[in-house]
């Protein structure tokens, strides 16, 4: 399974996943059965995003088709064709409006979900690898090959801030959810301003922080990795002082998801501390 072939519902119940290639599954996480299977992709499938009310799937592949899918039943509601290199992620914005999807051709492209519509083609001069659409739906952010961490105006397409210059253009970054602030794993985890670009808070000591998800819940930000779950809660993001880094329990390692906080520990139990 490519890393980025799978996805979780956001009511945390269902798992979509690729475990040969082009046969797509739905499993039920509660009920540990496959509750939907579908197929029409020519190539591997290498990425797949749910729509933010569950209802469908959207999933890119070595075949340059981003297709949407209905879950419940296997049906294709769509099929979206404008890159011409493999789409190595995909992105839908919180009303459900819009989606963006970035290649191996060097595009990112912002699809209208309701018309099928290309609402915008962004050159990016490199292959492109990580996309993501901030909470209100105003700025699309890309990485990719030898890059920096670039957003651009939903509405225009147009560059607003360039940052983070880096070799790793498959680093994961996400935006917090009132968009003012972007996480990023980037030799570490940095925490940068969206207005301005600058970086707020900079710590280079986690292991596995390159291949991680992030999930802010204010006013902490979760960061999974290949060896933890962490919490990181800063005094403020401004002053770039860390109030706490900690490290959760060992049952409490799960994926974090966008705006889902870990499970809650009981009283008393032990929390093991890093230092920053």
């Amino acid at each position: 399974i490519h890393r980025n072939a799978f996805a979780v519902s956001p009511d945390c119940r269902r798992l979509v996943f690729s475990p040969d290639d082009v046969v797509e599954l739905v499993w039920d996480i509660d009920k540990q059965e496959t509750t939907g299977q579908f197929s029409g992709h020519q190539s591997p499938v290498t990425c797949f995003v749910f729509s933010p009310d569950g209802e469908k799937i959207a999933s890119g592949s070595w075949d340059n088709v981003l297709r949407i899918w209905d879950p419940a039943n296997g049906t294709e509601l769509s099929t979206l064709s404008g890159h011409t290199g493999t789409i190595w992620d995909v992105a839908w914005s919180d009303d459900g409006r819009f989606v963006a999807t970035i290649g191996d051709d060097g595009l990112a492209l912002i699809w209208d979900v309701a018309s099928g519509a290309q609402k915008h083609k962004i050159v990016l001069g490199a292959s492109g690898r990580r996309i993501r659409i901030s909470h209100d739906s105003s700025l699309v952010g890309t990485r990719g090959d030898n890059q920096s961490l670039r957003l651009w105006d939903m509405e225009t397409g147009t560059l607003q801030q360039s940052f983070l210059a880096g070799e790793h253009g498959t680093s994961k970054f996400e935006f917090s959810r009132d968009g003012s602030r972007l996480a990023v794993s980037e030799n570490g985890i940095h925490i940068s301003s969206v207005r301005t670009g600058g970086e707020l808070l900079h710590i280079d000591d986690i292991n596995g922080s390159r291949d991680c998800a992030f999930g802010f819940v204010t006013p902490a930000l979760y960061v999974a990795t290949t060896d933890a779950l962490l919490e990181l809660t800063p005094a403020s993001w401004d002053a770039v002082q860390l109030a706490s880094t900690t490290l959760l329990p060992e049952h409490e390692r799960v994926s974090v998801l966008r705006g889902n906080r870990p499970p809650r520990r009981q009283p008393n139990e032990a929390v093991k501390s890093i230092t920053s």
